[in-house]
């Protein structure tokens, strides 16, 4: 199902502004997000009709979207820029088990033993 440039996002409890600007420094792509009528109205008139669109939000290019924001801020609308958020390292699940399918053997990747016996073969009892 694909949004079209009328639609905004749901807007979170705290979000005052009419467009969210998600990135940081040094990013590729930045999200512009329209969390007003008027925010999706301003995107729907001047961002092109087949801006690359992800989860309701414009996907822009870093070198573009300074212009952007002036333009928004310069119609009048309420702006906020918020960074990304990145999970930690420890955060994301990582499957290091393996199963043998002949023997129902599980094989823990990050014991050299085991991942070696996995690799290198093992003796199904």
């Amino acid at each position: 199902m694909s949004t079209t440039c009328t639609e905004t996002a749901a807007a979170p409890a705290d979000a005052p502004a009419d467009v969210i600007v998600t990135g940081r420094p040094g990013d590729a792509i930045y999200l512009i997000t329209p969390y007003t009528a008027a925010g999706a109205a301003w995107c729907g008139e001047n961002l092109p009709a087949d801006a690359p669109r992800w989860r309701g939000a414009y996907a822009v290019e870093s070198r573009y979207v300074g212009d952007i924001a002036a333009g928004m801020i310069g119609d009048g609308l309420d702006v906020e820029s918020a960074p990304r958020r990145r999970r930690p390292a420890s955060a994301v699940p990582v499957n290091t088990k393996r199963e043998c399918v002949e023997c129902g053997r599980v094989f823990d990747m990050l014991d050299a033993t085991d991942a070696d016996e996995w690799h290198y073969g093992h003796d199904c009892e």
